[in-house]
Order: structure tokens, then C-alpha cells, then sequence
């Protein structure tokens, strides 16, 4: 009889691991010929962009990764360029996003992302949104924490 506890110990110890499988997770590069104060702002901001982003860890492995541009002398931001590949099944159809660039600004004080096209946003919230693809130039702006 000690024998059969033990073994149902043993089988329900054993199924009930609760490690979960590891979250995906989007990451850039960051490339050397950025200027020092567009890597320190990236650096710091990009955690943040994901907090507010969530779309971004959770379909990580199916968008893609594209450049950093350095836009604070003229604009006041840095530009982190991702595409999202054509078909991809890990990203709802619904967001319409396959094949589009997104562009995420982060604003050069690091405290707002800025995305302009609707599909991107989507992708970003993780959600529908409403809207045409461009919205005319309304940027969706997130605060960053």
C-alpha cells in the first residue's frame, strides 16, 4: 500500500511542473555607428517601449528586426524600424499588419513612443484598432513609465 502512495506522489509531483515555457521576447541591435546619445536614449527606453507594447514580445518571433535611425538633430527622435513579414500566422489577420514597416519614434526625452500607421498600432497594443492605415497623420502617442 506504501508503494501506491508513493507512486501517485511521484505522478502528481511530476505533472505539475509549473515552469512555463519561456516568454518570447522582440530585441534590437543596436548598431555602432549610432551617436552616444541615441544609444543611451534606445538603451533606456526600449524596455520601457516593450512594457507598453505588448504585441511586440508576444508575436517576437515572427517580426523582424530592420534599423535604428538617428533622428535627434532634426527631429527629436529615434526611429526603431520593424517590419512584419508577409503571412505571418502568429499575427492575427484582423490587424491587417503583414508587410508593413513600423516605424516606433521614441521622442528624444525618452518619455513617448510615437506610431503612425494603424496596423502597427495593432501590433504594438496587441488589439484591433480602428482607423485607415496612415489615420492622416495621427500618431498614436504611449507614454513610457
Amino acid at each position: 500500500m506504501r508503494w501506491v502512495m508513493w507512486l501517485l506522489v511521484l505522478v502528481f509531483a511530476g505533472g505539475c511542473d509549473s515552469s512555463s515555457p519561456p516568454k518570447k521576447s522582440f530585441n534590437i541591435s543596436i548598431p555602432d555607428n549610432l551617436s552616444p546619445e541615441a544609444k543611451t536614449l534606445v538603451t533606456q527606453s526600449w524596455p520601457k517601449v516593450k512594457e507598453v507594447c505588448p504585441g511586440l514580445d508576444k508575436y517576437g518571433g515572427s517580426l523582424k528586426f530592420v534599423q535604428i535611425e538617428d533622428n535627434l538633430k532634426f527631429l527629436n527622435k529615434v526611429t526603431v524600424e520593424i517590419l512584419v513579414p508577409d503571412g505571418s500566422s502568429e499575427i492575427p489577420g484582423s490587424y491587417r499588419a503583414w508587410g508593413h514597416h513600423c516605424f516606433l519614434d521614441i521622442a528624444s526625452d525618452g518619455k513617448s513612443v510615437g506610431i503612425a500607421k494603424r496596423p502597427c498600432k495593432a501590433v504594438c497594443l496587441d488589439q484591433v484598432v480602428d482607423g485607415t492605415d496612415n489615420d492622416n497623420g495621427n500618431d498614436m502617442v504611449l507614454y513610457l513609465r
